[in-house]
């Protein structure tokens, strides 16, 4: 029989869902634990080829959530494209960035989240007022760069630890000791 392919696109509240794993799995005892994953894309869309026909459970592996399985039905040779909706839980970071005590506007922010599944990283600005609120992050450890748009300065902030529905403040102190 002519192996089938898969396209599963991952979205939470219509955004796609980055850098997850899509599994899946064969029910029935013939072909019991065999299982493939692929990454999900910054479209949210994971592709896996090489299915045996039949019928496929897919499961989205999200941290800190199990998602219900999804089945379909693989014909021979056929190519399938299923959109899974998920509940993510994510985090917020929010926090200023100063220089000699006062808040300061001008620097980029980096953020390096380390997951489950490797490290995503996320660019955003600051705000006139040197404030930033960053949401809907992946949960896991985060590392945060500031840096001004020359590069010739850049502060690394203390990692923190993202959880669930919380929220973490940060200071990122671009004062150069004298």
């Amino acid at each position: 029989e002519k192996a089938g392919r898969l396209n599963v696109e991952v979205f939470s509240d219509g955004t796609p869902v980055t850098s997850t794993a899509v599994r899946i799995f064969y029910p029935g005892d013939r072909r019991l634990g065999f299982e493939m994953t692929a990454p999900t894309d910054e479209a949210g869309l994971a592709t896996l080829g090489e299915i045996l026909p039949g019928p496929v459970e897919i499961e989205v592996v999200l941290p800190g959530n199990r998602c219900p399985y999804t089945q379909v039905h693989i014909a021979p040779g056929e190519e399938r494209s299923v959109r899974i909706d998920v509940a993510r839980p994510t985090a917020t970071v929010e926090g200023v960035v100063v220089q000699d005590g006062y808040p300061i506007s001008t620097p980029m922010l980096t953020f390096f989240i380390e997951t489950e599944l490797g490290t995503e990283r996320i660019r955003r600005g600051v705000s006139p007022d040197g404030t930033f609120r960053v949401q809907q992050l992946p949960l896991g450890r985060a590392m945060l760069v500031a840096s001004c748009e020359d590069g010739a300065q850049q502060v690394l902030v203390d990692p923190v630890p993202l959880s669930a529905d919380k929220v973490t403040s940060v200071t990122a102190d671009m004062t150069i000791a004298h």
